[in-house]
């Protein structure tokens, strides 16, 4: 039954998980297979980002950098052009945030996993 409950909550968009991030709290919720906070009715600058590319070429983006962190840093970085930044669960888990100018934020992690199932990124 517990296990029933789990899968539905996820598949209903309605899992979220609490990051402290600028010292606040914010909720973030699956979107797609993306974790992301600030999108109403999937309308954010977060959402409209990642749509607006069918492929991104990352050993371009990559170009002149010394090293590379991650594809969602990269990218966030890179292509989208925004800022990364750091939030803490309460369980002391660490995670990066690509934050937009609408203030909608997509977790990293989400991000490249996202981009590289939908084989959007090319390396």
């Amino acid at each position: 039954m517990i296990k029933f409950m789990m899968i539905l909550l996820l598949s209903s968009g309605a899992y979220a998980e609490s990051f402290y991030i600028f010292k606040q709290a914010y909720d973030f919720k699956e979107e797609e297979g993306l974790l992301v906070n600030g999108c109403v009715d999937k309308n954010c600058d977060a959402l409209k980002a990642i749509s607006n590319y069918r492929e991104i070429d990352l050993k371009a983006a990559r170009k002149n950098l010394k090293f590379s962190n991650s594809v969602g840093s990269d990218v966030c970085i890179r292509i989208y052009k925004v800022k990364a930044v750091l939030g803490e669960a309460t369980n002391q888990d660490a995670r990066a945030f690509c934050y937009f100018p609408d203030n909608s934020m997509v977790e990293m992690n989400s991000l490249s996993n996202y981009l590289t199932s939908k084989k959007i990124v090319v390396e």
